[in-house]
Parts: C-alpha cells; sequence; structure tokens
C-alpha cells in the first residue's frame, strides 16, 4: 500500500512560524529564501497535507506565483519551485484547483538558461501534472511549445517524454493537441530541439504504438529521425519498467497521479507491455476533403473517350487518397464513388479498371463504416471481374474486397458472395472461395454472421465438387475457415453428406490448422472493431396496441348474428307505406343484384298485402322508424352513430322458383301498396337469355312497370339454366307493334 495513505493529514501552514511567513514578502532574498525552505522542510516532515480547508493555501500559492514569476533571486526561485513540489505532492488530486492559477506562469520559467532552475522546474512540473487530468495542461503547453525560444521547447520536451514514461494510458484529447506540435518541433533549426522533440515522440511511441503513425506523416520521408524515435521508445519502454517496479503498491484511498490510477489492477512488477495501450491510428486523424483538393475538370476527363485521359483522372485521385489516410464523408464524394463504380464495371481498359479497384480500395480503408452503403454494388462487380486472369487488375480487386469487407458486415452482400460462387467462370469461383475463405478466417465464434454462413455453405458444397481443381481447393478452405469459427460439430451439420467422406473432410482438416497457425484462434482487429464482442441482443416482443390485444379480464364478445355486414347492398328495405308508387318502388334503372337464395315454393304467390321474403338468411329485424318515400333507391340511410340493429336487406321485387322457370301469376288490381312483382309470361317477345325484343307498349304490358332511360324494364323474374344451376334475369316482354 502507499505510505502516503497511512498518514495523518497535517496544517504545516500553522506549524509554519508567524517571522517566516512574513519574511516570505521581504526585500532581502535571503530571508525569502530561508521563509520558503522552512515552509519546504515541514512539507517533508509531513508529507500528506491537510485538506480540510484549501483556502489557507492561498496567500502561499500568491506569494509563490509572484516569486516564480518575477523574483530576480535564483536561490528564491528554487527554493519556491520546491514548496510548489511539496505542495502538489502532499494535496494530490486536491491541488487541481490551483491548475489554472500557477501552470501557465511555470511554462514560462522554463526558458530559464541556468540549469539548477530547469532541474528544479522539472520536478514541479512532474509533480503538478500528476494532480489533475491531461485535458487542463494542453492548452497552455501548446502555446509554449510554439514560442520561438529554443530552451522553452527543449525543457517541454523532456516534460512530456517523463509524462508519457510515468502514464498507463493515454488521453486521446491530450495526444492529439500536443503531438502534432511536438513532430514540427523534430524539424526544428536548433538540433537539441529536435532531438528532444524526437526523445518525447519515442515514450509516446510506448503508448500508442502502431497509433503515432497518424502523426508521423511529415516525417515519412526522414529515415533518420524514425529510426531515432524507435530507439528512444525502448529506452522509454525499460524506464517504464524500472518505474513500474519501484513504485508502492497503490491503495484504495489516494489522488489522480500516475501511481494512483491503476487503483489496485496491476502489480507494481507489470510489464511495460501490459501497460501498453494499442490506440487506433484511423481515430486520432482528422478527416480530410477529398473533393474540395480535387480537379476541376475530372468529370470530363473520366467521361473522355480516350483511355489515356481517364486514366489521369483516376490518378489524380489516387495522389490525393494516398495522403488522406482518413476521409470526410459528404455528398460529393458520394456521386464520385458511384463514377469510379461505374468506370470499374464498365471500361474495357484494364490500366484504367485496375485504377479504380485500388483507389476504391483505398477509400474503403480512409472511411471504414461510411463506405458501407456502396459495398453490395461492389461487391458483385469485383467478384465478376475476377475472372481475370491478369495480375494487374486481380490483385487490385482482391484488394478492394478484402478492404471492403472490413466496413461492413457479411450479410449486407452475401447474396453477392453466392452469386460469384454459382458463376460458370472456374475462376471467379475460386477467387470468390479465397475471399470467403480469407473474411471468416478473421472471425471467431464471437463475430462470425451466422445467417450468412448458413447462406453461402450450400454453394461452397456444390464448390467442393467442381470440376476445377483450384475451384475444390478454395472451397474446402473456406469450408474449413467457417469451422473454425462455429466448431466441428456445427460445421458437420451444415456440410451435410460431405461431413460423411473422409477424404474431404480431412483436406478441410487440414486447412484448419493452417488457417489457426496464421490467423490463431482470436477475431482480428478490423473484425473485432466491426462487429464487436457483444452479444447479439434478444428479439423484443412488441405487444399489440390496446385497440387489438385481447384483455384477460374482458372475454372477447361474440359476433351478433344480426351484425351490419362489412358491404352494404345497394338496395335497402324500406317499410310498407300505403303511399308508396310503384315508381318508387322500382328504381329507373337495373341496378346491379347481389347473389340470391332459393325462396321457397310456398312463398312464389304471395300476396301484395304480405311481407317481402328477404334473401338472406339472417332473421329480420323489426323497423325502429319509418323512411319518407323519397329516398332514393340504393342510398345508405343516415342515421345516428350508435344505432340499436342493423337495417335488415331484402331482396328487389323479385319472386323467384325453384323449377327454374318464371312463376305466373293471374292478373290482379295493381296494388297499393308494396309487394312482389307480377310477372306476365310471354315467351314470344323473349330472347333465350332472358333479354326483352321489340318496342314495348305501355298499354298491352301487364306489369306495370315503368320503362327505364336504357328502354329496358327492370328485371322482375329469376330463373335457372337446366343443367347448370346458373341464376338467370328475365325482362318483361315487350309486344310487337
Amino acid at each position: 500500500m502507499d505510505e502516503w495513505d497511512l498518514l495523518d493529514e497535517v496544517d504545516v501552514i500553522a506549524l509554519w512560524p508567524a517571522e517566516q511567513k512574513k519574511n516570505v514578502e521581504s526585500a532581502k532574498w535571503q530571508e525569502r529564501k530561508e521563509a520558503l525552505e522552512e515552509l519546504y522542510h515541514l512539507i517533508e516532515k509531513n508529507p500528506r497535507l491537510s485538506s480540510a480547508s484549501l483556502t489557507i493555501y492561498g496567500e502561499v500559492m500568491d506569494n509563490l506565483k509572484k516569486i516564480i514569476a518575477r523574483d530576480s533571486n535564483i536561490n528564491v526561485v528554487i527554493a519556491a519551485l520546491h514548496v510548489l513540489k511539496g505542495l502538489a505532492r502532499g494535496l494530490r488530486s486536491r491541488f487541481a484547483c490551483y491548475i489554472s492559477m500557477i501552470w501557465s506562469v511555470m511554462l514560462d520559467k522554463s526558458k530559464d538558461k541556468k540549469a539548477n532552475v530547469r532541474d528544479a522546474l522539472s520536478e514541479a512540473l512532474d509533480a503538478v501534472s500528476d494532480t489533475c487530468e491531461a485535458e487542463r495542461l494542453s492548452k497552455d503547453l501548446c502555446e509554449h511549445l510554439s514560442k520561438p525560444n529554443p530552451q522553452s521547447k527543449q525543457c517541454l520536451c523532456s516534460f512530456l517524454y517523463r509524462y508519457f514514461i510515468r502514464q498507463l494510458t493515454v488521453s486521446m484529447e491530450f495526444a492529439k493537441a500536443v503531438l502534432p506540435v511536438v513532430v514540427k518541433l523534430a524539424s526544428d533549426s536548433d538540433p537539441a530541439v529536435r532531438d528532444a522533440a524526437c526523445n518525447s515522440l519515442g515514450s509516446a511511441r510506448r503508448l500508442l504504438g502502431k497509433g503515432l503513425d497518424a502523426f508521423l506523416n511529415p516525417l515519412l520521408g526522414e529515415k533518420a529521425k524514425l529510426d531515432k524515435i524507435e530507439e528512444y521508445c525502448q529506452e522509454a519502454t525499460k524506464q517504464h519498467a524500472e518505474f513500474m517496479a519501484s513504485r508502492p503498491q497503490p491503495g484504495t484511498a489516494g489522488g489522480t497521479t500516475a501511481v494512483d490510477s491503476a487503483d489496485g489492477v496491476e502489480p507494481a512488477a507489470v510489464s511495460a507491455s501490459n501497460a501498453n495501450q494499442e490506440i487506433d491510428p484511423w481515430t486520432l486523424m482528422d478527416p480530410t476533403d477529398v473533393v474540395g483538393k480535387m480537379r476541376k475538370d475530372f468529370d470530363e476527363l473520366i467521361a473522355s473517350k480516350k483511355w489515356q485521359e481517364r486514366k489521369e483522372a483516376v490518378e489524380s485521385v489516387l495522389s490525393i487518397m494516398e495522403s488522406a489516410p482518413r476521409v470526410a464523408m459528404s455528398p460529393e464524394l458520394q456521386q464520385v464513388i458511384l463514377v469510379l463504380i461505374k468506370v470499374l464495371e464498365k471500361d474495357v481498359n484494364i490500366n484504367v479498371s485496375s485504377l479504380c479497384a485500388k483507389v476504391l480500395a483505398k477509400l474503403a480503408a480512409s472511411m471504414r463504416t461510411d463506405f458501407a452503403g456502396v459495398v453490395p454494388k461492389i461487391m458483385p462487380i469485383a467478384f465478376d471481374k475476377l475472372k481475370e486472369k491478369k495480375a494487374v487488375l486481380r490483385n487490385e480487386l482482391i484488394e478492394l474486397c478484402d478492404a471492403a469487407s472490413f466496413t461492413v458486415s457479411l450479410d449486407s452482400y452475401s447474396e453477392a458472395v453466392c452469386g460469384g460462387l454459382t458463376k460458370s467462370n472456374p475462376q471467379s469461383k475460386a477467387q470468390t472461395a479465397q475471399f470467403t475463405a480469407r473474411l471468416l478466417s478473421r472471425h471467431d465464434s464471437s463475430t462470425v454472421p451466422v445467417d450468412a454462413v448458413k447462406q453461402i455453405v450450400p454453394d461452397l458444397i456444390k464448390c467442393s465438387s467442381d470440376a476445377d481443381a483450384e475451384v475444390r481447393e478454395s472451397a474446402f478452405r473456406a469450408m474449413a475457415a467457417v469451422l473454425r469459427c462455429v466448431g466441428e460439430p456445427a460445421a458437420r451439420r451444415l456440410f451435410g453428406e460431405i461431413s460423411e467422406d473422409k477424404i474431404r473432410m480431412g483436406k478441410i482438416m487440414e486447412f484448419v490448422e493452417k488457417i489457426r497457425e496464421e490467423f490463431g484462434e482470436k477475431a482480428v482487429p478490423e473484425i473485432i472493431r466491426l462487429h464487436g464482442s457483444a452479444p447479439k441482443k434478444p428479439k423484443v416482443f412488441i405487444p399489440l396496441p390496446a385497440a387489438t390485444q385481447p384483455s384477460a379480464a374482458a372475454p372477447a364478445r361474440k359476433p351478433a348474428s344480426a351484425a351490419r355486414p362489412a358491404h352494404r347492398p345497394a338496395t335497402v328495405t324500406r317499410p310498407s307505406t300505403i303511399s308508396t308508387s310503384a315508381a318508387n318502388r322500382v328504381p329507373h334503372m337495373a341496378m346491379k343484384r347481389p347473389n340470391v337464395v332459393k325462396a321457397p315454393l310456398q312463398q312464389q304467390t304471395q300476396r301484395p298485402g304480405q311481407g317481402r321474403t328477404p334473401l338472406s338468411t339472417r332473421a329480420v329485424q323489426p323497423v325502429a322508424r319509418g323512411v319518407s318515400s323519397n329516398v332514393k333507391p340504393g342510398a345508405t340511410p343516415s342515421g345516428p352513430p350508435h344505432r340499436a340493429h342493423a337495417r335488415p336487406v331484402f331482396a328487389p321485387n323479385v319472386v323467384r322458383a325453384t323449377n327454374g322457370q318464371p312463376v305466373n301469376v293471374p292478373n290482379r288490381p295493381r296494388p297499393t301498396g308494396p309487394g312482389p312483382v307480377k310477372i306476365t309470361n310471354n315467351p314470344s317477345t323473349v330472347t333465350s337469355n332472358g333479354h326483352a325484343m321489340g318496342k314495348n307498349v305501355a298499354a298491352k304490358v301487364n306489369t306495370g312497370l315503368p320503362r327505364s332511360n336504357s328502354g329496358l324494364r327492370p328485371p322482375t323474374a329469376v330463373s335457372r339454366i337446366p343443367g347448370t344451376g346458373i341464376p338467370r334475369l328475365s325482362r318483361p316482354s315487350s309486344p310487337a307493334k
């Protein structure tokens, strides 16, 4: 445990003699020096300072700030820096409230050339920087690193070297703010500044690993500096291991210093490799606007008939992509990508196509998930183009497929993979199977897309029996990658009959061992970043809306026998009234009738005064109120929203026979009320299909029904065609002239 945690807090300001407090502002430098030294001795005897009230340190901090900034005597300044170091170590995280007051003043003092002052300042900088978050230090630190004084730049670069050594992790905001400035200092005119900058970059390399490459683009052509950075990285690794071995065991109570940041997770003898944090360089880069740097005549060149001009247009984009490891997405860039995809698909020149594939591969690596939207369009084209045997295009297409596979899950383009495996060209099938093997070899059981694998495996099984040897070998390797991800029991179930073939399964198991030797058992970082290792979320049950979800307390109501039908017929029932005329009873136009049912024989000759027989088999409900005679036929009567019963639907004024012939009713006086229509049998004027012929003469017609505008009478009888049972409507006969 840290010894500091076991100590009691002591108010050293109260123990400091009153005379010494006054001497801090004395005009004699010896008195100022002695007063500060006395306070520093008290702090050394009582390393843990009282934090009950931080206001007791306010006056002391004001005096220290004035002395460090303005005192001309270096001995007094050194004593003040020692006191400042003691206060920071004694208060630890509670000292952070004084950072804004003292940090900039300390950085200004870094320009001092005297070695003893710089040594005292270095210790004070280390102690103060361990009391707060790194983000609070970056702004002022970057400003002072950019100042022209070489002593200041050298001193602050050395501070960064020591700061990175003490850290187990590094803040991304701090690294993105400070490291670009340090990279510029690596090309400074002063050799001491250049060496100090490379020294601090080497210490940052220990923390960031390959992530530091995101900042080293200005130094890519300078091999000597890069070698020096690697050399300093090894030295920083050794010093970090010594620091971790010599530090006390962290306790439960403490500040936020580098020693306390581990919180007891790692032992004191933890290796530097365990403390190293691999950071993705892409996350540290600023996006680049590619479209803004493109040639203005790109559209003209890419549409040219000369392949040299098309190649020149694509090369201009490629040159931009070489210096743009992270690309910003924009609608204009989407249009450029679509143009490149079209050129890749349609252009017959292999040089132009290979350059397009190379540019698209770099875009996929630079855009990552922003590139996912165009992957389903690219993959079918790439798998089809893989039939090309020339390495100039084939190698670029392979790089494109691999880069695109890191931007979106296999589920998004599994159909394209199946299409490539089923092509007639053996080269396309072999290359598609090899791509599948490479992709699944980078997965493990936690990231493998199961649905896509189940979709692809049947086509791999077919390819395993292909006539081409390369196709068979590629299929076996892909199946081995599947087995490594899902396990042997599940793979045997997927492979079906192949799992019983010892020869084929032997080849598959050989490829499994090779894949494990090459890729190991875990997924690669790119796949982990894309899919993540978290388990899939279970399917969420979505309840039905309250209006449709049945309630357990209230049982569902049974539908009433007289419920309103979904579709209302055109004809509605009207109550019998004496004033209703025949013209009101019968519509002027023959309307389409609903399906009918047979009427019982005893109802075929009903009297006009009797009730009508409905076509529906439902029970007729009593009519609650009458309807005026001016209601139009076929209209839906209006009523209040809540009616007691639906109105029953009756058939038109038709009596139907069961023997297939119209029913003849003797002539009787015309009734005054509604009732069945009388039918006159006049076969001489009726055709075989029941249509009336000739001119209608009202004086010779016994039905008394008016003619419609079409010249036809309404249908008055229904008969059925013999042998078929199909109903047929008959109209009144028209007498001949």
